[in-house]
C-alpha cells in the first residue's frame, strides 16, 4: 500500500480550494448577471396606450412605445368588454432570464352610435301629424346598446336620441336632425 505524505495532501486540497473557489465566482457572476438582467428588463406604454371597447385582436405591440428585452407572451389579457383601465402582464425576455411585467391600458369607447332610418325621405300632407320616432329602425350604440328617445335633452343627457326639425308646418322641405349620444359622450347625426 502506498501512502501520500503531507505535501501531497496539500497539494490536493489547494487544488480542491482553488476549484471550489472557482466555481463560487462562477455561480456568483451568473447570478449577478441574471439579477443585472432581470432589473434591466423594461417595458414602456405609449401615452395613449387605448383599446377599442369590443376589440377581439388588438396588438399588444402597438401600445409599446419601448421594450427591453423580447416580449415572448401576454401572461393576463384584458376583457375588451369592460371599459376603463386594465392590467395587462408580459412575459418580457432578456438573455436568458424571463420577467412578468404589468403595464396598464385603458379599454376606451370612441365609436358614435349608429343611427338607421327606414326612409331617407318621408312626404306628408300640411295639417298632418307625424311621428318622427315612426321612422326610426334603430338607435344603437356598440357598448350601451339601444338608445331611448329623449324629447327634452340636458346639458347633463347621455344615453339618448331625439330630434330637431325646422318648422315643419310650413309647406316645402325640411330637414329633421336625428341626434344620438352615448354614455361616454360619442355623438351621430
Amino acid at each position: 500500500m502506498k501512502t501520500i505524505d503531507g505535501s501531497s495532501v496539500k497539494k490536493v486540497l489547494r487544488a480542491f480550494a482553488v476549484m471550489t473557489l472557482s466555481l463560487l465566482i462562477m455561480v456568483s457572476c451568473y447570478v449577478y448577471h441574471n439579477y443585472v438582467t432581470y432589473k434591466s428588463i423594461k417595458v414602456v406604454v405609449k401615452e395613449s396606450a387605448n383599446v377599442e371597447y369590443g376589440s377581439a385582436n388588438y396588438n399588444v405591440n402597438k401600445l409599446i412605445k419601448k421594450v427591453d428585452g423580447k416580449i415572448v407572451s401576454v401572461k393576463k389579457n384584458i376583457d375588451t368588454s369592460k371599459i376603463g383601465e386594465q392590467e395587462v402582464i408580459l412575459s418580457v425576455q432578456k438573455d436568458s432570464v424571463i420577467k412578468d411585467v404589468p403595464i396598464m391600458v385603458n379599454v376606451v369607447d370612441t365609436v358614435a352610435p349608429v343611427i338607421s332610418l327606414k326612409e331617407d325621405k318621408i312626404t306628408i300632407t300640411k295639417g298632418d301629424k307625424y311621428d318622427f320616432n315612426s321612422n326610426i329602425k334603430s338607435v344603437n350604440d356598440a357598448v350601451d346598446g339601444n338608445l331611448s328617445y329623449l324629447k327634452e335633452v340636458k346639458e347633463d343627457s347621455n344615453y339618448y336620441y331625439n330630434f330637431t326639425a325646422s318648422n315643419t308646418g310650413e309647406v316645402g322641405s325640411h330637414e329633421v336632425l336625428v341626434t344620438a349620444k352615448d354614455k361616454s359622450g360619442n355623438v351621430s347625426t
